[in-house]
């Protein structure tokens, strides 16, 4: 059977033909929810029941999401080059601010830009200096005595999916007004 071209799936859960022409901002808002949770973070969760030793996996799946939540916050349009990785850093210390101290998470975020989003894109592996394992007291966290970036997955991810549903609350919220008009911009 052969789906019209009206029919085509957006996310797991909505088709093109269920949206408006031109979509309303809380559609969008619903379509990026469910983009980012049902392909993404919620996959990459599912993967410590299944599959033992997945955490590097989870992180494969889940790094991109950075970037994206440095875009929508800030407003970028989604196709704008992230040059220097300025706007994965700050997903990365958007999500890092309540726990770590400002300048740590901001030299938290570069580590994890230069040597684990480098090195998964440029070369299929985090670069050295990155330990991976379920051990660890936090998500993501510097070890001076090591000089090590320590991430532990599978605190990583349910971490980053109560972040990204902070956030969706934040867009639902008409009052919220700028946060939302950034976002339109990002997902225009």
């Amino acid at each position: 059977m052969t789906m019209a071209r009206s029919d085509w799936w957006v996310t797991p859960t909505i088709k093109n033909s269920d949206l408006s022409t031109p979509s309303t901002l809380d559609q969008k808002i619903d379509v990026f929810q469910s983009q980012v949770l049902d392909w993404q973070l919620n996959i990459a969760k599912k993967l410590r029941k299944c599959i033992e030793h997945s955490g590097f996996a989870a992180l494969s799946i889940v790094v991109s999401h950075f970037e994206t939540m440095g875009k929508a916050k800030q407003g970028k349009h989604k196709d704008v080059r992230d040059k220097g990785g300025e706007l994965f850093t700050a997903g990365v210390r958007d999500m890092l601010d309540g726990e770590q101290p400002s300048a740590d998470a901001k030299r938290i975020a570069k580590k994890f830009f230069t040597e684990v989003r480098c090195g998964l894109y440029h070369i299929g592996m985090t670069k050295p200096g990155v330990l991976i394992s379920s051990e660890y007291e936090k998500a993501i966290q510097y070890n001076e005595e090591e000089k090590t970036l320590d991430i532990n997955p599978h605190r990583l991810v349910p971490e980053m999916i109560d972040h990204f549903k902070e956030f969706i609350a934040t867009l639902r919220d008409p009052s919220n007004e700028d946060d939302r008009d950034k976002f339109a911009h990002y997902f225009s």
